[in-house]
């Protein structure tokens, strides 16, 4: 009995497990595989028969053509393109550029690879785009010389509204004074009146005494906002040694609620 069921078990494992012959056979199966699928690194060429060598080699032809006109260019051989493919590939490569030149890449933008008619759409672009920067108040990316007369009203007078803006939120360090009109000032000063009767802060930026520096050895300016107490900083604290040695710049802070 014992014989009988190690005999069965046996036949049905040989049965299910496939046999080294079968195991090598397929091992050429699999680089083939590998290689038509593009796995240059693991597919072993050398060891494909000459008409498999010919179908991988072909496939290979496809991928890097459909990697050129994805715009690939690290992954394209264009010496591996027919002079048909070359031409669709350059088309679809001045179609990429054309389009990254209109989102205002320019760093990505060949101009020189554009028509006329498209230099002169993205020139239309990057004007319509400098001009938002401009309203935005971009003034870092903002490139006035590239507005019209009409522009640059406009962006004038949005600068101007965002300057009184920054003026009405007590933002010293962004309010120009000089930059508001008559009408700003006098709503400005009832403003921090009414502000005062209050008790709350002045809404005006304070201005320097003339025994008081404009800015500190740190970089910090008298007027400007703490962002600890969100009060204007107007006590100039002079630079100053530790007991441990170690210098203090000379700082503006807030003064502290009464």
């Amino acid at each position: 009995m014992l014989r009988r069921t190690i005999a069965v078990f046996a036949v049905s494992f040989l049965t299910s497990v496939p046999s080294f012959a079968q195991q090598a056979g397929s091992q050429p199966d699999q680089n083939l595989r590998s290689c038509l699928a593009g796995h240059k690194y693991s597919c072993k060429f050398d060891r494909l028969s000459p008409s498999q060598q010919q179908e991988v080699a072909g496939a290979w032809r496809q991928q890097n053509y459909r990697s050129c006109l994805a715009g690939y260019k690290f992954s394209c051989d264009l010496s591996l393109l027919d002079p048909q493919q070359r031409v669709e590939v350059s088309r679809a490569w001045d179609q990429q550029n054309f389009r990254t030149c209109l989102s205002g890449y320019k760093f990505g933008c060949e101009v020189s690879r554009l028509s006329d008619q498209q230099r002169a759409a993205v020139a239309r672009a990057w004007d319509a785009q400098n001009y938002r920067s401009c309203l935005a108040g971009y003034k870092f990316s903002c490139d006035l010389a590239r507005l019209t007369s009409v522009q640059q009203a406009e962006v004038a007078k949005a600068w101007d509204a965002q300057n009184y803006r920054s003026c009405l939120a007590g933002f010293g360090f962004s309010c120009d004074l000089s930059r508001l009109t008559a009408a700003q000032r006098a709503h400005m000063e009832a403003r921090a009146r009414a502000a005062a009767t209050a008790g709350g802060p002045s809404l005006l930026p304070p201005t320097p005494t003339s025994h008081t520096p404009a800015c500190a050895e740190n970089g910090s300016c008298y007027g400007d906002m703490s962002v600890g107490t969100g009060r204007p900083k107007t006590v100039l604290v002079h630079g100053y040694y530790r007991k441990d040695g170690t210098y203090v710049r000379g700082h503006y802070r807030s003064r502290p609620r009464r």
